[in-house]
């Protein structure tokens, strides 16, 4: 009696120990006796698709922290995936992210075929493009030269604002720019009419307002208020790192000072601009602008100047050459002096 009292009192004891040791036992036990009495065993968890949205995921933070070359490659890998599923608005949203990074890293070309594709896929599809792809192929037209294109697919977008007010306050910008390339006083007017006031702490709004502004001052022949304009806009698109944008005010600011027989201004912000997109490595446009800074540095007197110029342009021409071409350029982008698009 004793002995049994004794192994009664250990049984609390070893509880704890055999309990995770036998409920495996107890559970495949249990299975069996199922699978005996025509039971049936739980289904597998549902088999989940971690690649697509792990390329995306990657491209995106690419963009968002500047590794413009990496995120295409990162969105171009998220493309082919999503076509490989037949999946048309992971299509759409791998060729936006594309299209931007294309862009970003000063390849309209192989941006605006990016978005033609991929709009093609989707009409294959029977799938309606949504409006931040349509704000890329508008983007990628701006940049490539076709400026009513890009209007009029921005104007398309815009016309989608309760779907995404976001994509349409941008292709209302966008399509200001197209409007003022044109030299469309009427249309620029009225596309900067229909943008909300800007959030203090939204800087890129700010931004695009400022440069809009800049644009229809230029137009009206207030060269000196473009100029004011443009400059002041300045911060703004370096503060939300949009440095093709500090580029293209830089343009802006040396047209409007030009224009205004401020020659030695002129050398001066078209000698930034050139440095600003040698910075970035777009040699195509470093190209362009150096030979200008450099005649508006002779024109202005300023010899120093215009050797420095002479030397950016021999150092972004060999670059070129060793790279290759990465955006034709275009000769409306040219005319207006607009560096890089939108």
């Amino acid at each position: 009696m004793t002995r049994h009292r004794r192994g009664g009192a250990l049984a609390p004891v070893l509880a704890p120990v055999l309990a995770p040791v036998l409920a495996p036992v107890l559970a495949l036990v249990l299975a069996l006796v199922l699978a005996a009495c025509g039971g049936r065993t739980p289904p597998p968890p549902p088999v989940t698709d971690e690649e697509l949205p792990r390329l995306l995921r990657l491209g995106r933070l690419a963009l968002e922290t500047n590794r413009f070359e990496d995120s295409a490659r990162r969105y171009a890998d998220a493309l082919e995936a999503a076509r490989a599923r037949d999946d048309a608005p992971a299509i759409a949203e791998a060729a936006a992210g594309r299209v931007a990074a294309l862009l970003a890293d000063g390849k309209g070309p192989e941006a605006r075929r990016t978005a033609s594709d991929a709009l093609a896929d989707l009409a294959r599809r029977g799938a309606t493009a949504p409006p931040k792809l349509l704000l890329a192929d508008a983007s990628a037209r701006l940049r490539t030269g076709d400026l009513s294109g890009a209007e009029a697919v921005a104007r398309d977008v815009a016309a989608r604002r309760l779907e995404d007010p976001d994509a349409a306050r941008r292709a209302a910008f966008v399509a200001g720019l197209a409007a003022a390339w044109q030299g469309d006083a009427v249309g620029l007017a009225a596309w900067r009419g229909v943008l909300p006031p800007p959030p203090a702490r939204d800087t890129g709004f700010r931004a695009d307002i400022a440069e809009l502004d800049a644009q229809a001052a230029l137009l009206a022949r207030d060269f000196a208020g473009a100029r004011t304009l443009a400059e002041a806009a300045v911060p703004l698109r370096r503060d939300a790192l949009d440095l093709r944008g500090v580029g293209r005010l830089l343009l802006l600011s040396a047209d409007a000072a030009g224009r205004a027989g401020d020659a030695r201004g002129e050398a001066d912000l078209l000698f930034r601009a050139a440095q600003a997109a040698a910075g970035r490595e777009d040699w195509d446009e470093a190209a362009r602008l150096f030979p200008r800074a450099e005649a508006a540095a002779r024109r202005a007197g300023n010899a120093a100047l215009a050797r420095r110029a002479a030397g950016g342009s021999a150092r972004a021409q060999e670059e070129r050459e060793a790279q290759g071409p990465q955006d034709t350029g275009s000769s409306a982008r040219r005319r207006t002096g607009a560096a890089s698009g939108s």
